[in-house]
């Protein structure tokens, strides 16, 4: 689930749909993702928002449309994307999965594309920016935060705390 805006609330679950809430109309907004069951989402802007799934691809989308504006398959080597952060208002995002990789992403108006990768050992189960940007928290563990089927036992468990040099 996501707070898209002061009145929009995004929410998936097992599955390939996505809704979008309006609370002030109590209206609902059906989108039908490609990929397979939608893991995270976060949104960017008041018009646009991405979305994960187990099969590593990301989707961007356009509140106005009912299907994916771009798509960016194989994200994490084929790998569960298990978290995903970006800033609200900037073009940044980041991703994690059981690939011990952390993505970094620009996100404009139609396309993703990968900026720069970090290497951060196990599972990258959750992630957070802080307010301004300025750090980036990854929270470890040694298998997905779904399941046991990765299990890494020599990777370090807790969080990491990643300066972000892309932000001026």
């Amino acid at each position: 689930m996501e707070t898209h805006s002061s009145k929009n609330v995004i929410t998936a679950g097992f599955g390939n749909r996505i809704f979008m809430w309006n609370l002030d109309k109590h209206a609902l907004m059906l989108y039908n993702s490609v990929g397979y069951v939608t893991d995270c989402i976060h949104s960017i802007a008041s018009e646009s928002f991405i979305t994960t799934s187990e099969n590593a691809t990301i989707e961007l989308w356009n509140n106005n449309k009912n299907k994916p504006i771009f798509t960016l398959p194989n994200a994490h080597s084929a790998d569960f994307i298990c978290s995903v952060a970006g800033i609200k208002g900037t073009d940044l995002l980041a991703s994690g999965s059981t690939d011990s990789l952390v993505n970094i992403y620009k996100v404009n108006e139609e396309t993703i594309e990968i900026i720069d990768k970090m290497l951060l050992p196990g599972s990258i189960n959750g992630m957070k920016f802080a307010d301004k940007g300025e750090i980036l928290v990854c929270a470890q563990s040694v298998d997905q935060r779904l399941g046991r089927w990765q299990t890494r036992t020599t990777v370090p468990i807790g969080i990491s705390i990643i300066r972000n040099e892309l932000i001026h």
